[in-house]
């Protein structure tokens, strides 16, 4: 609206003296006309300011606003350069009415604060004092405190709607109404956590004072544990609550904060849940495409397993691998599983194996792909803990490509591991980079002592070896580089953080051989997540004969990752 100059305003005002109306309705600044019955009111937001005019005698302002639960410290005041005004608080309707001001602000303008007020509809009306003058302008103002403003969480006062809190969490909430409860959930994944805890604070210790109740796993009835003081007493420092436990099982668990009798109000604290989850993750699979007879010797798999017997499911692959697009497969492989020396298993066309049914449904659901020829060798086997070796050969004696395999077909939940994985095969020249992959499955993370062997190779009578292996090992599902060396011993130059030291005592712990001191053998340790990776290894100086081993490594201190 464009103001009315001065000059203007008095000769508009001679022509309304004029014609009989009154200079007042020259007050025209009240955009909020016309809103003199309570039905006609105008809406006004917490923190907001309206202003308004009494344009003519008699003129009343009326203003709606809604309080939601729990709200606190309700401020309504007029301010203005002139004006008397009396303000009229009413709940619902316009006929209960609550409060009214007169003078109680600046000057003559009014004041209604009330320190809790009832949540609901409120309408205010505004009018000038004795209702026999004008005010030319004035501004209202309406504010107050929501508690939930500061508690984003809200509603969460059942185990129903329990908000989820992650692991290291740390969130603000707030007891905004007595009778409050505020509640959280969260999971333990297989395996269970150790080092658990929850906890409330606040900086105001002295004044609040929070119960902490911890139901589960897998129960919203069930407690598990509850706390009132840290400092175990009421006559304590600090009022807030912490439950701290040395281990979870796996399930889902909810935590239930409220105010110590239930019927006081906490505005601010933090809810924090921290654990350590305990890992599942282990050695699942090994896969290695190489070739296998003539030059380039016989194709060896070695596994271990411990704890447990295990199930082991070990496929030698020729025929089938032709229709993935690989030249010149073996026609007719063959598996000789070696323990101490002596042949324990021998297996040719797998079609003959006794538990050829187990074979197909088991090889399905760890999602090997299927075998279209009845020459490949494949076998299911419970295994004792104890190092294995398997020797892949075609039954005719030719020269070709195979893909080798191991599976650990057990349940997740079996005690046996799978706790070394490893190959030997030709290096370099025409057998080319030697490339396994592996698979680590489960939940959390698991350190691996991963080496890549040539020069030490020869302390055990094998003859042409490798003379220089270089290792790196690649995320399949990034296709970053998640580790390398070249030379085992360069004190972590090479090694990405493993020293020597940390190399030797991981192979010492996981009952690897020794390499040698001055050998040119690689070797890493590295921790990663679930997922499938591939290790190659190539050389940097003559071709021949190496091995890939991988370990799993557990309870070895703080070894570098």
């Amino acid at each position: 609206m464009t103001p009315i100059s001065p000059k203007r305003r008095l000769w508009l005002t001679l022509i309304f003296l004029a014609t009989g109306i009154a200079a007042s309705q020259l007050n025209a600044v009240d955009s909020f006309e016309s809103d003199n019955v309570a039905s006609s009111a105008t809406p006004i937001a917490n923190g907001a300011t309206q202003t308004h005019s009494i344009h003519e005698v008699g003129d009343k302002d009326w203003v709606s606003f809604t309080l939601p639960l729990g709200v606190t410290n309700l401020v309504i005041e007029t301010s203005g350069a002139s004006g008397d005004t009396e303000i009229f608080l009413f709940l619902t309707n316009w006929e209960n009415l609550l409060v009214s001001d007169d003078d109680g602000g600046d000057q003559l303008f009014s004041k209604i604060s009330l320190l809790s007020p009832t949540a609901g509809e409120y309408f205010l009306r505004v009018e000038e004092y004795s209702n026999n003058a004008t005010i030319d302008s004035y501004a209202i103002k309406v504010s107050w405190t929501d508690p939930l403003e500061g508690d984003s969480f809200e509603p969460d006062n059942t185990a129903e709607t329990a908000v989820a809190i992650s692991n290291g969490q740390t969130q603000n909430r707030s007891i905004h109404v007595d009778g409050d409860l505020d509640w959280a959930t969260f999971t333990i994944g297989a395996g269970g956590a150790t080092d658990f805890v929850v906890e409330t604070a606040g900086s105001t210790v002295d004044q609040f004072d929070t119960v902490l109740t911890l139901f589960g796993p897998n129960s919203t009835t069930t407690v598990l544990e509850e706390n009132d003081d840290i400092d175990g007493g009421p006559g304590g420092s600090n009022r807030f609550s912490r439950i701290s436990l040395g281990s979870l099982a796996a399930g889902t668990y909810h935590v239930r904060v409220m105010d110590y009798n239930n019927n006081d109000r906490i505005d601010g604290y933090t809810l924090r849940a921290a654990w350590t989850q305990v890992s599942t993750a282990k050695l699942s699979n090994l896969s290695v495409r190489a070739k296998t007879g003539g030059e380039f010797g016989t194709l060896i798999l070695g596994f271990a397993t411990s704890t447990a017997s295990k199930e082991i499911l070990i496929r030698g692959m020729g025929p089938t691998i032709a229709d993935f697009g690989v030249q010149n497969p073996i026609r007719d492989p063959r598996l000789d599983m070696v323990l101490n020396g002596a042949v324990i298993h021998e297996v040719d066309d797998w079609i003959n194996e006794p538990n050829v049914s187990d074979i197909r449904t088991r090889s399905a659901a760890l999602g090997a792909f299927a075998p279209t020829w009845s020459f490949e060798a494949i076998l299911l086997r419970s295994f004792e803990p104890n190092p294995y070796t398997v020797l892949v050969t075609d039954a005719f004696g030719d020269t070709g490509e195979v893909l080798i395999e191991a599976y650990d077909a057990d349940s997740s939940d079996a005690a046996g591991r799978l706790t070394n994985l490893s190959t030997r095969t030709q290096v370099g020249g025409s057998a080319g980079i030697l490339t396994a992959g592996f698979v680590i499955a489960g939940t959390g993370d698991l350190t691996l002592l991963i080496r890549g062997v040539g020069p030490t190779l020869a302390d055990y009578g094998v003859s042409g070896v490798v003379d220089n292996p270089a290792l790196v090992v690649i995320s399949s599902a990034t296709g970053a580089q998640v580790g390398s060396n070249d030379d085992w011993a360069n004190d972590g130059v090479a090694s990405e953080g493993s020293s020597a030291s940390d190399l030797r005592t991981a192979a010492s712990t996981v009952g690897a051989f020794a390499l040698r001191e001055d050998s040119t053998d690689a070797a890493l340790l590295v921790t990663l997540p679930p997922g499938v990776y591939t290790v190659q290894m190539d050389h940097l100086g003559n071709s021949g004969t190496g091995l890939v081993e991988i370990y799993e490594v557990r309870n070895v201190g703080n070894l570098s990752k």
